[in-house]
Parts: C-alpha cells; structure tokens; sequence
C-alpha cells in the first residue's frame, strides 16, 4: 500500500506534487440487511463539502430498471439484475473519467473475490499517463466490511419494505458463498476497514472517517502488456486443467473400484472406458461429473451386453459411492 501525497483534496491545491490523489474508490462489502446502505448515505449527508463523493447502489438501479417497465414482476428480475450491472459498471467508468468527483462509493454485497477484482480492473484501466511531467491519474482503492450476523441481517431484511426486501434464501445463499475479503491476500483486497455490524452508526461513521484520514489505500498500477497477462492467463488455464484432469481420472479409477467389488467379470471394460473417457475429456474439456456418470454407465452397459449384469442395481451403487467420492474431490456442488 502506498499514502497518496493528497487525499479528498480542493482542486485549488498545488498541483506540482509528484502524485495527485484524483479518486478514491471503496467498495462496500456485506451481506444484504449489513448496514451498506445505511453508512454510505449518512456518511455522504454529513461529510465535508470541500470534495465531491458519489454512492453507486447497485439496489437503486435495479429498482429504477423494474419501475421504467424493463422488466417483468414475474423475472424480478433476472433481465433487471443483468441490466443493473451493466449499468453500475458504465457509471464507475463515467465518474473515473470526470474531474471532480473525490471519493466513489460502490453499494453491492461483492461476496466473490472475482466480483470484486473487476472493480479493481476497471479502475487499472483507467489509470492513465500524463503528459505533464510523467504525472499519472492516480487512483486508490480500498474495500468496507460490513461484518454483519445473519440472523441480524434477516431481521433487518424482514423490516424492509417490500420491494427493497429479498427472500431469505437470498440471504442464506449469499453467506454459504462468501469469500470473506482478504483471506487468500489478493493485492485488491489489502486495504480493509472491517465495521461489526452491531456497533452504533456513529461509530461506523467515526471509524470510516479515521480510515479514509489514514491514506492506507491501495495504490491502483496501470493493467500490464496485454500480451504478458493472456500468457499469464493460459498458464494459469493450463494448470487448472490439468488439476482438473487428474480430479476426473480419480473419479473415474473409483468407478472402476466400484465396478470390481460388485461386478468382477466387468473390471477389463471398465478400464477400457475409463482410459477412452479420459481421452475424451480432452476434446469436451465442459463435460460435467453428471455427463461422464452417464458417459460411463452407458459405454459399460455396451462394452458388457454379452455379460449378465444387473445395471439397475449396479448404477445404483455406482452413484451412491460416486457422490461420496464427489464431495470429496469437488465439494457440494454438484454440477462441476
């Protein structure tokens, strides 16, 4: 992390200084319900008129989408969710390229490491030369946690009127999915203010104020030579499936077990196919564990029509073993 020379800064100030904080980005992190809303708004109502602060609230924008009739009731909407990104990312990039807003909120729930290492690309997109002097549009970036329970969450969701309030499920979804910030040390997650949800607003605002006089932001570095990154990226590619082939040839040498404890006459063509599907799997590198399940049984159920097998059954203990083995290699989701 590096301190910026000016931060929230008047435009009057001397502009001879080597770096020039131009924004400051910040993304508000949280659960639905964690208060997100609550301490951008309060805190832009009661902040120092010498810099400009915009909020982008990813909420406002959809609701505005499903009001303006571009979206159905009955989709709530997906087409809306879409649109309401599209547009919260055109409007980050808008307000980059102005010269005067200061500070930029950004109001969503971010749950993902990836949903937040977009906004920080973004923002290195816009990290530009000068011409002055090799001056550079400086840009610094940091993330606010709303560490907000639950249960909390849900009581305050329930006391949202209706069109701003989500189904529990929601709730619970996102909280099963969330990369908490900061855990695996990406260099956009290295500037955190973590808030407890249950502390008083007044904290809140008195610990982002204390965050933002601090400086400690994250320093945005312009996007490296496009070509280095796509070589970095197909590395990366390559290595995962690679990973993931040799996650698929364990599964498969399990249906192979499987197959010899029930079914000994059938271990010759059960390796047989495993050894053609991991062949294949190289041409159909989106083939699910679902589709090499029913890939398997149905080239063994031709590899063995000579045999007397009962597959019924067989398929049975195939796929109560094999989800055993899934969890184990792949977790709880069951399509990957």
């Amino acid at each position: 992390m590096t301190k910026p020379s000016t931060i929230l800064s008047d435009d009057t100030q001397e502009k001879s200084t080597v770096e020039i904080c131009d924004k400051i980005v910040l993304l508000l992190c949280g659960l639905p319900g964690a208060g997100k809303s609550t301490l951008a708004r309060q805190f832009i109502d009661e902040k120092d008129a010498s810099f400009s602060t915009a909020l982008i609230e990813y909420d406002d924008l959809q609701d505005s989408l499903i009001i303006r009739g571009e979206a159905s009731e009955g989709q709530h909407t997906l087409q809306a969710w879409k649109s309401s990104r599209t547009l919260a990312l055109q409007t980050l990039s808008e307000r980059l390229e102005d010269s005067t807003t200061k500070l930029l909120f950004l109001d969503d729930n971010f749950y993902l490491q990836s949903m937040r290492k977009q906004i920080y690309q973004i923002c290195q997109n816009h990290v530009i030369a000068s011409s002055n002097n090799n001056q550079q549009r400086v840009i610094h970036f940091g993330l606010i946690w709303m560490d907000t329970t639950v249960d909390v969450c849900l009581e305050r969701n329930q006391q949202r009127p209706h069109p701003r309030r989500v189904p529990d499920t929601v709730i619970h979804n996102i909280q099963h999915k969330w990369e908490a910030p900061g855990e695996k040390g990406f260099v956009w997650e290295k500037s955190i203010l973590r808030l407890n949800g249950l502390d008083s607003r007044s904290m809140h605002l008195q610990l982002l104020q204390q965050y933002l006089m601090s400086k400690e932001f994250v320093l945005v570095l312009p996007r490296e030579d496009p070509a280095l990154e796509e070589a970095r990226v197909a590395a990366a590619r390559q290595e995962t499936q690679a990973s993931r082939a040799h996650q698929l040839d364990q599964y498969l040498r399990c249906c192979v077990r499987t197959v010899a404890r029930h079914q000994k006459q059938c271990v010759g063509p059960a390796n047989q196919c495993r050894k053609r599907l991991l062949t294949e799997l190289k041409q159909k590198p989106d083939w699910t564990l679902v589709d090499l399940e029913e890939v398997f049984v149905g080239q063994m159920k031709q590899m063995t029509a000579s045999l007397s097998v009962d597959w019924d059954a067989l398929q049975s203990i195939l796929s109560r073993e094999l989800w055993t083995k899934h969890i184990e290699l792949f977790g709880h989701d069951v399509l990957k």
